[in-house]
């Protein structure tokens, strides 16, 4: 499973902007900041229609994998035209960025990749969905696609992991060792948290007969938290 990143922008609660720049973050940092579920609920209960509220308990719901009720958060987002005030790059798409991700979390990556559409459709330049999508299609084993769409995002943003992770887990699928160890390498150079990165630089190695190697990676995906089958996210903010 791809290593996938969502952005999320915390409004007059908790920070004043991010970007699609896609600086990682320390995750416990960043959620430690974040008002609780209850406390969001009750302020949403106050100002039904403050939607940055929605914003931030969908990705407190998504962190908890209570999946339904985050696509019902992204949902209301969504239906209500949501951008984030102030933040130039966000024409509409992030909300369908986010509900993507965890559509992909439920494996339902049919629905994913509507969510990616349209807001490829919005912002045709957002390196991080392109990425994303690029996940998606690799998970259906539609190569081609996935690779199209890493391409584009590398191009857009030359230091995208997910994108170098991506093409990397395809060439080491189509037993293209030499190549899957160059992407391998740049995506841990770029993030070296990145779990998915060092499970398949480990598969390689063994491919390639690297068993000392490969055990190495291994051991560091499985200390990432690495899970063969599920999706790992990794929250983004500048």
């Amino acid at each position: 499973m791809n290593y996938l990143r969502t952005a999320w922008i915390a409004i007059c609660v908790v920070l004043s902007a991010s970007t699609t720049s896609l600086a990682v973050a320390k995750e416990d940092d960043t959620l430690s900041r974040i008002p609780s579920i209850e406390t969001l609920t009750q302020k949403i209960k106050e100002n039904p229609d403050a939607l940055e509220y929605y914003y931030l308990r969908g990705h407190l719901y998504q962190q908890e994998k209570k999946f339904a009720q985050a696509v019902a958060d992204y949902t209301k987002l969504i239906d209500a035209k949501f951008k984030i005030d102030g933040f130039f790059a966000d024409k509409g798409q992030m909300a369908y960025g986010s509900r993507a991700v965890v559509y992909m979390q439920m494996k339902n990556f049919d629905a994913a990749l509507a969510d990616l559409n349209k807001g490829l459709s919005i912002a045709p330049n957002d390196a991080m969905m392109l990425a994303n999508r690029g996940a998606a299609y690799l998970e259906k084993k539609q190569y081609a696609l996935a690779m199209n769409d890493d391409i584009r995002a590398l191009k857009i943003d030359p230091k995208q992991p997910t994108a170098y992770e991506g093409i990397g887990e395809i060439y080491y699928k189509t037993k293209q060792y030499a190549r899957a160890m160059q992407y391998l390498n740049s995506a841990i150079m770029l993030n070296s948290k990145d779990p998915d990165a060092y499970y398949y630089r480990g598969a390689t190695q063994k491919a390639l007969g690297r068993n000392v190697e490969a055990q190495r990676d291994f051991e560091r995906a499985e200390k990432l938290g690495f899970k063969l089958g599920e999706t790992t996210i990794m929250t983004v903010t500048p």
